[in-house]
């Protein structure tokens, strides 16, 4: 039987610990990519586990910039940063495949929820995100979103 969002969230908030006994390949892959691609992950996760970490780095972002949307690379640096994660640089089988748009809808009904798990925050996040929304803006400043205040 598979479970709903609501009832993977429920697991991962009473785990003790995050990490699994067993090392899964994931495909990142991004629903809105100009062109598709696939980036690979090593994660010492569950896919359950996995899908809420992304989940949730993803909402910590949207804390940053709503109209900001992370890339599959940006995804794979703070999950190798923060969560003990190792990029693939050749292309493999993935156990599993991950598109961050469809987690992202997937649990965004959550992200509140999602957020509050004690076990995924990690210090320095904050941080790193905010330098991948600056980043792109930089490189692309016409994608700004307009602030009120420049109204």
């Amino acid at each position: 039987m598979t479970k709903t969002a609501k009832q993977v969230v429920e697991v991962v908030e009473k785990k003790k610990n995050l990490k699994s006994s067993r090392v899964n390949v994931f495909g990142l892959t991004h629903t809105y990519d100009v062109e598709p691609r696939i980036v690979y992950v090593e994660a010492p996760y569950s896919v359950e586990t996995f899908e809420v970490i992304c989940a949730y780095i993803q909402y910590e972002c949207a804390e940053i910039e709503q109209s900001f949307s992370m890339d599959q690379e940006d995804v794979i640096k703070v999950l190798e940063q923060f969560y003990e994660c190792k990029a693939i640089k050749k292309q493999i089988n993935a156990h599993y495949g991950v598109d961050l748009y469809e987690n992202w809808e997937i649990y965004c009904g959550l992200a509140d929820r999602v957020q509050s798990v004690k076990l995924l925050k990690r210090n320095g996040l904050t941080e790193l995100l905010n330098k991948f929304v600056e980043g792109f803006y930089q490189a692309k400043p016409e994608w700004r979103p307009i602030q009120e205040e420049d109204k």
